[in-house]
């Protein structure tokens, strides 16, 4: 475990919130966890069309500046909107200069660089926006920032003595002194509680144009400007509650039929394209659009986004989207290596007995991606992290910082303020700046003041739990219910929920360096013994739980078996799964869409293995030898004149044609028996059967002596073999039927059987209840005979593919390759030659 897993406690739900939660308790309590605790916050909340925006003027001088700017429109004055190089400093920009270019061509923009002029206003960049503005010949100039200018007391001032007026509209933490601009604009200087608190950049700037709108129309409405809205706030982290959720809601709407050029091609390069059917989400803005936005304000120009977002040239977005694209691919390459020597770094300088912290310095490192480096470096550590690069060129040494929940790392910098330059930022980031040669001297005392801050707290990293859940409750039905609460992010995040009884079946490193994982999962929980207990529950709070239960697991009561597909992502190399490890997950469930078919997809957040396979498999490679492997796919007679003389340690596995002409006692699956060899007449159903009949019979020794396979698994003609065994347990076993010998006697895997029962219960043909393994069986007359358009059909046909492929490859793959498999697996094999063996 990495985490110390929180599950929130249950709390009461009432009819008409209930109600109000699709009837769901799933729903019901994922609202509830989110501070969601009435009817009306969950109608708001749910549908955007019941939530009741906040007028402009609510932020203390809008209308001072709005009045300001449209007098600098009606008198042809100079405007110059200096944004950040951020996404939410590049859409705030593009907002008004859309906003305001249709009422005036006397506008301009100017974005610093990151590299040479670092955040907000600056003495430099103020000078050369005065100069410009001596070639316009009316009135007085005003400069407008957007998400930045709130400490920039000197610059601000310098401004006003060059003869302009100053707009500030920023977000950021207010300093004790706002600087003496014309106005200031700043969510913050509302109270805590109020809707527009968290507004981000864009958001500040979304509504002073919107009021400016609203009094003087044009082409460009205020609706226009969401798609901007949406992608800044969401690139920026703001927190996606009250107003943020609202303006997301319906932003990411516009954003899917976005008319603007660029916006459309940069949606293009991330895979969306305006025919699918669903509106980008915010993972397709964090980790699509908002990297490429982001990655030229890291390395290069982000004026040329602002460029991007405002253009109406389709030559001249396809070129800029083309150079983000390039510049963000060498971004991923920068922050690959700066990740893989910071990591490296930590290992040989941080003393985690003692350090509280991670501060690391280097030379080498790109300023423009160690804050990304940072927050990666949190995730792997879950430490404080500040990360500096040092120009001897420039004779600066630049740092960014992020952090954990309990320390608010701009107080830190604060205290080792003495060493620095320049510092800001807020509780969870920030920026610095730093003489070299005080850099050694600032992470001395930096680490000792965070360990002082941090002194006797615990720094295990919690993960919040929205509920525990059966996994083989996840249908499509539920996540439909549960995407009803995106948009998600800051505040309102993903569910998170926590299942156990699970196998692990299925085990592949994925990604380019194979720095993901990917594992197959199969469900062990019945869910019709859960539903029983419900029956017995005792207390309100066992009552409430248990009706979850009942709720979600109804539409699975005859169908308690699932396999999904899992993600661990930039997995610990030094992770070992197993095949068979039972585990308890906390994990994200997504629907992912692949060729057109859409499915549940697991992201696991934290997992613990409940029966360590790993302890196991060192114990029997220490006390095992290899176990030797010998091929008679095509020399079955010379197999039987070796084992003639030793049939007493054999055991031969067979279920399907039980007659075989070596004339050899077989046994299936679930019986075979423990001896010195083991011989294979026939091919498993899968690699999980395969594996663990090798398991079962503790040979040192295997035989594979089957043939081409015969083809048994035409899905009709399963399904009537299948309807056949039913009736004769009806007629001869009292209704009860072994559910590991049916899936023997028809060669398929658990899986499939399941899919096929199922079939049998949609048209109405069988009903039946599990016990440990024991089908209870009713067979009634079927009201619906056609079962071809049945999903559980579909999958049935993919999974009996799925197995002929396996059967295929165990028959025509080249020993060596099977030897390889058995390796992977922890079964220590060695291939042993036909010409070797001693008769």
């Amino acid at each position: 475990m990495k985490y110390k897993w929180l599950i929130r406690e249950s709390k009461e739900i009432t009819k008409d919130f209930l109600h109000t939660a699709f009837d769901s308790r799933v729903i019901a309590k994922l609202l509830l966890n989110r501070g969601i605790d009435s009817p009306e916050k969950a109608k708001s909340y749910l549908e955007p069309k019941f939530y009741k925006e906040s007028r402009p003027e609510e932020i203390q001088d809008l209308i001072k500046a709005k009045d300001r700017i449209i007098e600098a429109i009606n008198k042809k004055e100079k405007i110059t909107i200096f944004g950040d190089y951020d996404v939410d400093g590049v859409t705030s920009t593009a907002c008004l200069l859309i906003a305001l270019r249709q009422f005036t061509d006397n506008i301009d923009f100017y974005i610093p660089n990151r590299l040479t002029e670092g955040y907000g206003l600056n003495n430099e960049a103020v000078k050369i926006i005065a100069k410009k503005n001596k070639k316009a010949c009316h009135g007085k100039p005003l400069l407008i920032t957007c998400d930045c200018g709130i400490t920039n007391h000197k610059e601000v001032k310098l401004a006003g003595e060059l003869g302009m007026d100053v707009i500030v509209t920023d977000h950021h933490s207010l300093p004790e002194v706002l600087p003496d601009a014309y106005a200031v604009l700043n969510p913050k200087l509302l109270p805590g509680d109020h809707k527009l608190h968290f507004l981000p950049g864009v958001g500040v700037a979304y509504k002073l144009a919107k009021a400016i709108l609203e009094e003087r129309k044009g082409e460009v409405c205020k609706e226009d400007l969401l798609d901007l809205v949406a992608l800044g706030m969401i690139a920026d982290l703001a927190p996606l509650v009250d107003e943020n959720r609202y303006l997301v809601q319906i932003g990411l709407e516009k954003l899917a039929r976005t008319e603007k050029i660029g916006l459309r091609e940069l949606l293009r390069m991330c895979g969306f394209t305006p025919q699918d059917k669903n509106s980008p989400t915010t993972e397709h803005v964090g980790f699509g659009i908002a990297p490429r936005i982001n990655a030229v304000g890291r390395l290069t120009d982000a004026a040329l986004a602002v460029r991007l977002l405002t253009t109406c040239d389709l030559f001249e977005a396809v070129q800029i989207a083309g150079e983000l694209e390039s510049q963000n691919r060498q971004r991923q390459s920068l922050c690959e290596s700066t990740l893989n020597e910071a990591v490296t770094l930590v290992s040989e300088q941080v003393d985690f007995k003692n350090d509280k912290c991670i501060v690391l310095a280097k030379d080498s490192w790109h300023h423009g991606v160690i804050g990304i480096v940072a927050s990666r470096v949190v995730e792997k550590f879950s430490l404080p992290t500040v990360l500096i690069a040092i120009d001897k060129e420039q004779n600066i040494a630049r740092g960014s910082g992020r952090s954990i929940e309990k320390l608010n790392i701009v107080d830190a910098l604060t205290k080792s303020s003495k060493h620095l330059e320049k510092y800001g930022g807020h509780k969870a980031a920030c920026g610095l700046s730093v003489k070299p040669e005080f850099v050694n001297d600032f992470i001395f005392d930096f680490k000792d003041n965070v360990n002082k801050m941090l002194d006797n707290q615990n720094l295990e990293p919690v993960l919040k739990i929205d509920m525990e859940l059966p996994l083989s409750a996840l249908v499509m039905d539920l996540m439909n219910k549960v995407n009803k609460l995106s948009p998600f992010g800051l505040g309102n995040p993903m569910s998170i929920f926590t299942s156990d009884e699970i196998e692990i079946i299925g085990i592949k490193n994925i990604g380019k360096n194979g720095q993901h994982l990917k594992l197959t999962l199969r469900t062990l929980d019945s869910v019709i013994a859960r539903s029983k207990e419900t029956l017995h529950a005792t207390s309100p709070q066992q009552s409430q739980q248990h009706e979850e239960v009942i709720e979600i697991a109804s539409p699975l009561a005859r169908n308690d078996v699932k396999q999904f597909e899992a993600l661990i992502w930039n997995h610990n190399v030094n992770l070992r799964f197993n095949l068979g490890d039972q585990i308890k997950i906390a994990y994200t469930p997504k629907l992912n869409n692949y060729n057109g078919e859409t499915f549940i997809q697991l992201e696991v957040k934290d997992w613990q293995i409940l029966n360590d396979k790993s302890l196991e498999n060192k114990k029997i490679k220490k006390e095992e030898k290899e176990i030797e492997i010998y091929d008679f796919r095509d020399k079955t007679q010379e197999l039987l004149s070796i084992l003639s003389s030793r049939l007493d340690s054999v055991t031969c596995f067979a279920e399907i044609e039980q007659k075989n002409h070596l004339d050899l006692k077989t046994f299936s699956r679930n019986k075979i028996k423990k001896a010195e060899s083991l011989v294979f007449l026939e091919i498993p159903p899968d690699e999980f059967v395969f594996l663990d009949i090798i398991k079962r019979s503790c040979a040192k020794k295997i035989y594979f002596a089957f043939t081409q396979h015969q083809n048994n698994l035409e899905p009709q003609n399963l399904l009537k073999r299948l309807i056949g065994m039913l009736k004769y347990a009806v007629s001869n076993k009292n209704s009860i039927i072994n559910e590991t010998e049916l899936q023997s006697a028809l060669g398929i895997n658990r899986t499939s059987l399941a899919y096929a029962l199922e079939i049998l219960v949609k048209i109405g043909l069988l009903s039946y209840e599990k016990t440990n393994g024991e089908l209870n069986i009713n067979l009634l007359t079927p009201a619906r005979q056609n079962f071809l358009e049945l999903i559980e059909y579909n999958l049935l046909v993919s999974e009996l593919k799925q197995i002929l492929d396996f059967k295929n490859w165990l028959c025509e793959s080249d020993i060596l390759q099977i030897e390889k498999m058995l390796n992977e697996h922890n079964i220590l094999a060695k291939f042993i030659s036909y010409e070797s063996i001693k008769v």
